[in-house]
């Protein structure tokens, strides 16, 4: 239940951190553009695409399947 729980957030929330992370990338660069937000949104491709967002999921869920799992198991047994 906790690897299914924590896969979930990261589905959900997993675009939502790519474009935080191009962001910060761009703020090594200097100030925030229009087109900086645009490039961030679409990966530099000019086009948002469901595919474009979800682009290195799998790793990253590979990742947190069993992070989420032992640490649900671990404060679910500590708890008793």
């Amino acid at each position: 239940a906790g690897s299914a729980a924590g896969a979930t957030a990261v589905a959900l929330t997993y675009p939502l951190d790519l474009i935080r992370a191009r962001l910060a990338v761009r703020m090594s660069e200097g100030p925030l553009s229009r087109a900086a937000w645009n490039d961030a949104i679409t990966g530099g491709t000019g086009r948002v695409t469901v595919k474009e967002l979800y682009r290195g999921l799998n790793p990253t869920l590979i990742g947190i399947l069993p992070y989420a799992g032992i640490a649900f198991f671990v404060r679910d047994f500590l708890n008793q």
